[in-house]
């Protein structure tokens, strides 16, 4: 909680920014290539929208932020992707080879499994060959060096408070990383934006490419504020699940060995480059993976503030602007509502589902 009583939240570190005026204020802004009014109205909604990303905004804005977002992410889109996390999960074994070829000793997976997922999330979303498992580069490292500021943050309490850690070492280092972010994000969308100013150029596509452009715009807009809210955070969050998830199956031998059976028997007549098969074509890994969320959360705990008074059992009553804590890891370690909770047990999601394991 900071000092205006205003309770900390991880998004918020990322996007708020040194006070308006300041020494640094304006640093970390954003050209989407727009004219001067079109970047002045981007501002303002900025000022006026600061700490809410699609995480933490609701109503109308939420709507529209879902709306222009979710289609990236629809299923039948993501299985257009599948060589693509092939691609970069065979980069990250080959240099697992390549370490044990020379010798290295025990290595710590969740670094090359956070480069991996950064390797993946930034040919998908930004179509960018980063090369980042192979080599360093000052993006990589302003997104690793964003991602330890945040986590650093929350464990200072003096740092909650922005006008001291806008001043503090450590809210220096975070402009700086953020701005080498900031550029990436202004150079793509440049590139998109290229790429339908010679669209309009078409004269039988000029009334499509004010439409088009008009849709850049504003995803253009929503992806410059998902790159600097989400980046440092989101990769890892995946990275964790997946090494929980190997980790588990590390200890039980017997349920890696079924797994490794189900994904070759899925592979028997396939290529490698051919594989688009869902989750549904993997029913036991999928199990292991659900079990190894629950076993190991990747994010422990989230907040929501009540809109409303919600009436609880026992006459009890949240007043509205509430701030409840979710923890995922009680609820998921809850024994009244698991059996053996600590065991890591995929059956439990087996099919038909058991009674703890319905939705």
């Amino acid at each position: 909680m900071d000092t205006s009583g205003r309770v900390y939240d991880r998004e918020k570190s990322q996007v708020t920014g040194p006070p308006k005026g300041g020494k640094n204020a304006g640093d970390t802004k954003l050209s989407c290539g727009f004219s001067e009014e079109e970047e002045e109205e981007e501002e303002e909604e900025e000022e006026e929208e600061k700490g809410q990303s699609l995480l933490l905004s609701n109503g109308d804005e939420w709507s529209r932020r879902r709306r222009l977002l979710t289609s990236a992410f629809h299923v039948d889109v993501l299985k257009g992707y599948v060589a693509v996390f092939n691609t970069s999960a065979n980069t990250m074994h080959a240099k697992w080879m390549r370490l044990l070829g020379a010798g290295e000793g025990p290595q710590e997976m969740f670094h090359h499994l956070s480069l991996m997922t950064l390797d993946s999330l930034l040919k998908c979303a930004f179509s960018h060959d980063s090369c980042c498992q192979e080599r360093s580069s000052e993006y990589v490292s302003a997104i690793q060096e964003l991602g330890e500021l945040i986590m650093a943050r929350r464990r200072t309490l003096l740092h909650h408070w922005d006008w001291l850690y806008w001043r503090s070492a450590q809210g220096t280092r975070f402009l700086r990383a953020a701005r080498v972010v900031h550029s990436f994000t202004r150079a793509v969308v440049e590139q998109r934006r290229a790429l339908i100013r010679q669209r309009r150029d078409e004269k039988a596509e000029a009334e499509s490419g004010d439409e088009e452009a008009e849709t850049m715009r504003g995803v253009a807009s929503q992806m410059r504020r998902w790159r600097q809210r989400q980046t440092p955070s989101c990769h890892d969050t995946t990275a964790s699940a997946i090494c929980w998830a190997l980790y588990n199956l590390a200890r039980h031998a017997h349920f890696q060995e079924r797994c490794r059976q189900e994904v070759m028997e899925l592979m028997q007549d396939q290529a490698e480059s051919e594989i688009t098969a869902d989750l549904a074509s993997l029913p036991f890994t999928t199990m292991c993976i659900r079990e190894s969320l629950r076993l190991h959360s990747p994010v422990l705990a989230v907040t929501r503030q009540y809109t409303r008074d919600m009436a609880l059992p026992g006459d009890r009553t949240v007043p509205k602007d509430a701030i409840c804590l979710i923890s995922i890891y009680g609820t998921h370690h809850n024994p009244t509502v698991w059996t053996d909770p600590l065991e890591f047990d995929p059956l439990r999601f087996g099919t038909p589902p058991t009674q703890e394991a319905a939705p």
